[in-house]
């Protein structure tokens, strides 16, 4: 709007008689500051132009490093956008490493690879300072590193690699020394292939490293280097493969303050060593797959989320130290013989996972369930199981009556939670046409059928 008002102005100040051209000047002059006018007005009632500017640059970090959004893009949109996306270190600091960021020259006699111009003007405005890299690219990777690895990597704090898994075939080292370090490998897949050696090496090898969350997924890596210089983690996530328990008893050893953990053990051979038991007086969440042996080898008096599988419940929970926890969720992949009917449930569970169990048993919970177990449970999570709709039914009378009902009468037990949510995937005993009655007294139930 404001070049065609400037180019309209600019002609009426011509000293040329055209009466015609003036006219059409003149309107085309108005339609222009009407649409002007128009658009400010448009402007004044949007909602998004009303975000206090920290929110936007949230916004504007999401959609940059997790959907691929150009950041000239949204520099382009308006002048407040500009002036938020121009004043955001994390943004700026934040590079993403795709397949169209390198481009292959040819040269008089042999073949070249050069970065991209995003990625130059990226690396020149930060003046090399990156703290956020994250590589979809090995071979992008490969030419960032060559042309700014030594001044750069030393001043990430967020270095994230999610490579396809035909890509990774070469083993790659840097010297960096990040809070964060993520590798995901995609197709997902339990990677029992090569172990591969633990990329990153920082300038001193005997100092503790600064990762305090490391999270690895679909790949082998040997964590026998730097078990011992993990004194800062606080959450660890190894899946898509096998950690060993001597390696997992390093690592906690060495991470006292280490609060989430989720691994996969190596299938059980014969019985490891005794360790003692080693105090995780910070640990709130623990995932874990085959682990009995990691229970017995441990102490969590914080510990409130569980969740096991491939594990014998009922000696788990025989293990757990201190016993009777006072957990607020517990989450059970059922894939053992064993039975849990003669263990009572923690009162103050809040969230309830089982998966993956028979019809007999899946039934028997949720009877004691509906009997008064677990007063505190607003999450009830029963996917992969041969649940069937009428002991859920009695569940949700008792659990979630009407509210007019309540109004009327007292409920059955005034005393139970009612439940926000259920879940019920893929269950084939669950019948979808009784659906919209749940769906009407739980306010969130999740349903897929059995393909």
């Amino acid at each position: 709007f404001d070049e065609a008002i400037v180019s309209a102005r600019a002609g009426l100040l011509r000293d040329t008689y055209d009466p015609e051209g003036n006219a059409l000047l003149n309107v085309a002059l108005d339609t222009a500051l009407l649409a002007r006018h128009e658009h400010r007005k448009r402007l004044e009632k949007s909602f998004i132009l009303k975000l206090p500017d920290e929110v936007l640059a949230i916004i504007f970090r999401e959609v940059i490093n997790n959907y691929g959004v150009p950041r000239n893009n949204l520099e382009l949109v308006c002048r407040g956008w500009r002036q938020v996306a121009r004043n955001m270190p994390a943004v700026w600091t934040a590079l993403i490493i795709e397949e169209d960021s390198y481009k292959v020259r040819k040269g008089a006699d042999y073949l070249y690879y050069e970065l991209s111009n995003s990625v130059k003007q990226l690396m020149e405005a930060c003046s090399g300072r990156v703290a956020d890299l994250r590589a979809c690219s090995v071979g992008g990777l490969t030419q960032w590193y060559k042309a700014y690895g030594d001044q750069s990597s030393r001043h990430l704090e967020h270095l994230t690699f999610h490579f396809q898994k035909e890509n990774i075939r070469q083993t790659f080292f840097m010297k960096a020394n990040p809070i964060s370090f993520t590798w995901q490998v995609s197709p997902y897949y339990s990677g029992y292939g090569e172990t591969r050696p633990f990329p990153l090496r920082s300038e001193d090898s005997k100092l503790p490293l600064r990762l305090k969350e490391l999270t690895i997924s679909g790949v082998n890596l040997d964590f026998s280097t730097i078990c011992a210089r993990l004194s800062d983690l606080t959450k660890m996530s190894i899946d898509g493969f096998n950690l060993r328990f001597t390696q997992l008893v390093s690592v906690m050893k060495a991470s006292p303050h280490l609060a989430t953990l989720k691994v996969a053990m190596e299938p059980e051979g014969e019985a490891p060593e005794s360790v003692g038991r080693i105090l995780l007086s910070s640990l709130y969440s623990l995932d874990i797959r085959r682990g009995g042996d990691v229970i017995k080898s441990i102490t969590v008096p914080s510990l409130r989320k569980l969740a096991i599988s491939e594990t014998d419940e009922e000696q788990t929970f025989q293990d757990l130290r201190p016993p009777d926890l006072p957990l607020v969720s517990l989450g059970i992949k059922r894939n053992s013989s064993t039975t849990l009917e003669n263990h009572s449930l923690p009162p103050t569970l809040q969230s309830f996972s089982l998966t993956h169990w028979d019809g007999a048993s899946i039934d028997k919970w949720i009877d004691r369930l509906t009997a008064g177990e677990c007063p505190q449970l607003t999450h009830l999570n029963v996917s992969l199981t041969h649940v069937k709709t009428e002991s859920l039914a009695r569940l949700v009378k008792v659990r979630n009556p009407p509210i007019d009902q309540q109004l009327v009468q007292p409920a059955v037990n005034p005393q139970l939670n009612r439940l926000e949510s259920l879940e019920v995937l893929y269950c084939e005993k669950f019948s979808a046409k009784f659906l919209p009655w749940f769906r009407i007294r739980v306010p969130r139930v999740s349903w897929a059928p059995v393909e």
